[in-house]
């Protein structure tokens, strides 16, 4: 099994275990890439795409999503919508694809990265006191991630996807809305990744 590694030049390079802590070239465009050490106590994993989604007979598609960087404004614990998001993309992935949650990238199947940029609750008050200017002033919640696909030969296709919430009983519960965003965001994303996998 290889390891993936990516290269200033934005490609991924697989690289044999061999030059693990070594250094190797990149086969796009010459640059030397460091090649990190094997990991030597499992990585936690995060996210798990849920039981009743794994097709055990399609082939792997390896996803990995990330909030490190997000910018995040909300008053209650943002993972529910993140599992949100996996649930979303294995739930239209599941005819075709064995979605597997991972940390790290896996050089013989298809691969999808995802960033979470923003996730932010928005206001509640804005949107039932002014429903229909209070969502244009900060009331709508925001939910934006980013990523790219990563095809076994190193090709990759960048997307990007913004949900807002407006509306909801009340004004909505914002982390109600905010997990159907995480939701639809992680289908949408399954979405444009049947379309460049065919």
């Amino acid at each position: 099994m290889g390891i993936i590694v990516p290269c200033s030049c934005g490609h991924f390079v697989s690289v044999s275990e061999e030059y693990a802590g070594k250094q190797s070239e990149c086969g796009f465009c010459g640059s030397v890439i460091f090649v990190p050490p094997p990991c030597q106590e499992p990585m936690p994993m995060p996210f798990v795409t849920p039981p009743h989604l794994i097709t055990p007979g399609c082939p792997e598609c390896f996803l990995a999503i990330t909030d490190d960087e997000a910018s995040v404004h909300a008053d209650f614990p943002t993972q529910g919508i993140l599992e949100a998001f996996v649930e979303g993309f294995a739930m239209k992935m599941r005819e075709k694809f064995n979605v597997r949650c991972g940390m790290a990238p896996q050089a013989e199947a298809p691969n999808v990265f995802v960033r979470v940029i923003r996730i932010d609750e928005g206001s509640r008050f804005l949107r039932y006191m002014l429903p229909f200017i209070g969502v244009f002033i900060g009331g709508a919640t925001t939910f934006e991630v980013d990523g790219h696909f990563l095809k076994p030969q190193g090709m990759k296709q960048k997307f990007h996807h913004k949900l807002r919430g407006y509306w909801g009983l009340f004004g909505g519960c914002s982390k109600a809305l905010l997990a159907r965003a995480g939701r639809s965001a992680g289908a949408r994303t399954a979405k444009a990744f049947q379309k460049v996998w065919r």
